[in-house]
């Protein structure tokens, strides 16, 4: 499907970039549209089905660019950039474009019989209509995200002052920040999946959800961790019993090659010794025994 992209040398790569885009557009259209069916074959609300599998399949080629990014360059710039700027074009972009053109479009059109029967409680409101957009549980959801963010912000900008890199470091370090983005993600997910299927409860069972959540955080980092410790030492140590059994290999290897070399000396002193005589091997086995 994308080879019918051109190639970027031509008019400076701008063909290149809007047909490319279009392409993404239209490839996110439709994994958006496979995901929403899959979420509804497995009876997963819509909600749900956005923060999870609609999400993963639109980010997951910028967690490989990202990840490419980190690689290739030699500060962290390209990366932590990617991610922001990705997630800057998906809300300023891909929410208030499409908002921008239906306001527009509905302070035109005004209210209608189905905007009315939609919106029952807001054609008093409004009586000349609009795009109303129901926030729904999206409130909870913003807040966690937030924190979310602005935790693994604090972490990088602590990362530049206690080890000068955000990225990478110290083994023991880039593990338990791999570990904390993961498990930050995944309290992301569970708590907005959390608040969709309980719409109801109050602030005092939100607060609680939240503190279980951190508790649980805490508490996964500290058993991932140890588990892939565990893991680490036990390569480690096959990893060592293997170059200890290579050694111990070429250590033979090396006698074996030495007596063949001292083997080799006594035939040869013999030989030269007394050239032509028959006796020469049998002295040089007596004097091999004796060497042994």
């Amino acid at each position: 499907f994308f080879a019918f992209i051109p190639p970027a040398s031509y008019c400076g790569g701008w063909v290149c970039f809007c047909i490319a885009l279009v392409f993404i557009g239209a490839v996110t259209a439709v994994i958006g549209d496979l995901a929403a069916l899959m979420g509804c074959c497995m009876g997963l609300p819509d909600a749900i089905t956005a923060i999870t599998i609609v999400a993963l399949g639109t980010s997951l080629p910028d967690t490989f660019a990202s990840k490419v990014a980190a690689i290739e360059e030699p500060t962290a710039d390209a990366a932590i950039g990617n991610v922001t700027g990705s997630n800057s074009v998906n809300v300023f972009l891909g929410l208030g474009l499409p908002w921008c053109l239906a306001s527009i479009y509905w302070a035109s059109v005004g209210q209608t019989e189905e905007w009315r029967t939609k919106y029952p409680t807001l054609k008093h409101e409004y009586p000349g209509g609009g795009f109303a957009v129901i926030a729904g549980d999206l409130v909870f959801s913003v807040i966690i995200f937030t924190g979310c963010s602005c935790a693994a912000l604090g972490v990088i900008c602590y990362r530049r002052r206690a080890f000068q890199a955000e990225l990478g470091g110290p083994k023991g370090v880039k593990m338990n920040t791999a570990i904390l983005f993961v498990m930050l993600w995944v309290f992301y997910v569970a708590l907005a999946s959390w608040k969709v299927l309980n719409p109801d409860v109050g602030t005092g069972g939100q607060i609680a959800a939240i503190g279980v959540g951190v508790m649980c955080i805490g508490i996964g980092i500290v058993v991932i961790a140890s588990l892939i410790n565990i893991y680490v030492r036990h390569l480690e140590s096959k990893r060592q019993s293997a170059k200890d059994h290579i050694t111990q290999a070429l250590d033979e290897h090396n006698k074996r090659v030495v007596r063949f070399q001292d083997i080799a000396a006594i035939v040869q002193s013999h030989a030269d010794a007394s050239p032509g005589s028959d006796d020469t091997l049998f002295l040089a086995v007596s004097d091999l025994r004796q060497h042994v």
